[in-house]
């Protein structure tokens, strides 16, 4: 039997966005490296990607809490990508609590 824990549905879910967000930024041109994007899309992109990196590295981390990877998957169901355009949910907390 397969059984997948939640830090691996998590993981997952995050590879998924950083493939979307990578494919929509090179169709869009929309993140460029050191210049700041032109266009709301591209600034939407450009969170996405942090968002994205923040919640990578939180899961790099030696001990992970469960709220910090509850924070992960709140962070990565705030990015949609449907129909070829990023519909990104701001978030308040930019970094979940130790």
């Amino acid at each position: 039997m397969n059984s997948t824990t939640p830090l691996q549905l998590v993981q997952s879910s995050i590879e998924k966005k950083r493939v979307k967000a990578k494919e929509l930024s090179k169709k869009t041109n929309g993140l460029r490296k050191k210049s700041w994007p032109q266009t709301w899309e591209g600034v939407q992109l450009l969170f996405a990607a942090i968002d994205i990196k923040l919640a990578t590295r939180v899961l790099r981390m030696g001990k992970i809490s469960k709220e910090q990877l509850l924070w992960c998957e709140e962070k990565m169901k705030k990015l949609n990508f449907s129909s070829g355009k990023l519909q990104r949910h701001p978030s308040p907390i930019l970094f979940p609590s130790c």
